[in-house]
């Protein structure tokens, strides 16, 4: 076999012919071809970084704003209590003045009315003090007092109930019809006599009397039984009008 240098150089010919048509139509466009899925990989892969970075940032602003609408949402809720407690401070303040004021205004109105009904008790016990000094100045101008005397205890037994003046009656007759008139001054004979008619009169049944003096009294006279006594001074009037005038105060 003999070797051709044509046929080898034709080969060889071939050969860089088709290394060119290679690298020309396959390997440039298929390296154009990884450059650019490369710059494409490079591009998407910085715009998915910048989207990470966005969402840190969005994640950071959504935090921070979660944040701050939690101190707004504090703050509100203090200034809420705040203003609640100021009002609550406020209406019982009035509550404590409307109060103050209803307490003072009936305050005022019982002292009114105390004043008026003590004025009223003054104006009635005045009234009574008038009435019995009266009727003691005009005891004391009699001409008489034992007859003055003998008036009121004469009235005494006739206001005395039938029932116990029939009492009274049965004590004299088992007593003898004894009876002790004691008076503050001396009586006269003659006042005895007239003493001992009316009393029996009032008493309806006869009597035998005894009389005494007792300045204790202080003007005024007893008749004493055996069993019962019949007072009439004027220590008593004036304990009769105190009481009175003390029922007047209590009522």
């Amino acid at each position: 076999m003999t070797f051709s240098w044509w046929t080898y150089a034709l080969q060889v010919v071939n050969f860089l012919i088709l290394v060119w048509l290679l690298k020309r139509f396959l390997y440039e466009p298929v390296m154009k071809a990884v450059q650019d899925r490369k710059a494409m990989l490079g591009t998407a892969m910085d715009e998915a970084e910048s989207a990470r970075q966005a969402a840190q940032k969005e994640k950071a602003g959504y935090v921070a704003q979660k944040k701050a609408l939690a101190a707004e949402r504090q703050t509100v809720l203090a200034e809420a209590r705040s203003d609640a407690a100021k009002e609550r401070d406020r209406i019982v303040a009035a509550a404590k003045a409307k109060a103050d004021d209803a307490m003072r205004a009936a305050k005022a109105t019982i002292d009114q009315e105390r004043q008026a009904v003590l004025g009223k008790l003054k104006q009635e016990a005045a009234g009574v003090a008038v009435a019995l000094a009266e009727q003691i100045l005009g005891a004391s101008t009699s001409p008489d007092l034992s007859t003055t005397f003998l008036d009121r205890l004469e009235e005494k037994i006739v206001a005395i109930p039938a029932g116990e003046r029939r009492a009274l009656t049965r004590d004299l007759a088992l007593n003898g019809s004894a009876v002790l008139i004691v008076t503050s001054h001396e009586l006269a004979d003659a006042d005895k006599e007239t003493w001992k008619k009316r009393l029996a009169g009032a008493l309806g049944h006869r009597i035998v009397p005894s009389f005494e003096t007792d300045a204790s009294l202080i003007d005024g006279a007893e008749l004493r039984f055996a069993h019962a006594t019949i007072t009439y001074s004027w220590a008593e009037e004036l304990a009769r009008a105190r009481q009175e005038l003390e029922a007047l105060h209590e009522s």
